[in-house]
């Protein structure tokens, strides 16, 4: 058989390095294969967001709350603000209840609307909660009227409201039943709800108890 390389005969020395050369490279090869590469890392660290709460529970005046640019309330479907906080919400905005009282009368403001009054110095968000004075709050109108509350406080850019304990004073309704609605109503909003759970007049503002999402 006629050599492939003339030049060179079988087994020559120069055939026994090259061959020799071949497997170091081949063994270089697979001992590199074989090597764990590090993991790569970022060179920042990711810190966690922490979201805002989303439902703070106070003690105070909601109206005296300097940190609140949007309040809301349960209101009957009558044209009635005689009783309860409604009767300080008709002294503050005048207007206000005229326009509340004119949208009821024509059949237009019925349980689970909101009426919002863009005040000069607060958002207002009346909410249908009972249909007169003389029923009871429903919760069913109180989870419809504070979810569109928080859809139009988003669209607002209201990012806080402060509420009373809605629905369970003249609405009539157990508290813990009306609580449970404002948390479940409040957990997936991009708005912070501030429960005014304890009444102090004229005293300052205590949030307590915070709520995040982390909590539901």
């Amino acid at each position: 058989m006629r050599p492939l390389n003339p030049g060179i005969r079988p087994g020559s020395c120069a055939i026994r390095e090259r061959t020799a050369r071949d497997t170091r490279d081949r063994i270089a090869f697979v001992r590199d294969s074989q090597q764990v590469r590090p993991r790569a890392f970022l060179a920042h660290p990711v810190h966690p967001v922490h979201a805002p709460p989303v439902i703070e529970w106070a003690t105070g005046d909601l109206f005296a709350a300097d940190d609140l640019p949007g309040l809301a309330h349960g209101c009957n479907c009558a044209g009635a603000m005689g009783a309860g906080i409604a009767v300080e919400f008709k002294r503050r905005w005048p207007d206000m209840y005229e326009a509340y009282r004119r949208l009821c009368a024509e059949g237009r403001f019925q349980p689970g609307d909101v009426f919002v009054r863009e005040a000069p110095d607060r958002v207002v968000f009346n909410l249908g909660t009972q249909r007169t004075w003389r029923t009871k709050a429903t919760l069913e109108a109180i989870e419809a009227s504070l979810r569109r509350t928080l859809e139009l406080a988003a669209e607002k850019g209201v990012a806080r409201i402060g509420v009373p304990r809605i629905g369970a004073g003249l609405g009539g309704l157990p508290w813990a039943d009306v609580r449970a609605v404002l948390e479940r109503v409040a957990a997936d909003a991009p708005t912070t709800l501030v429960v005014f759970e304890t009444y102090v007049a004229a005293g300052p503002t205590r949030p307590a108890r915070p709520r995040t999402r982390g909590d539901r």
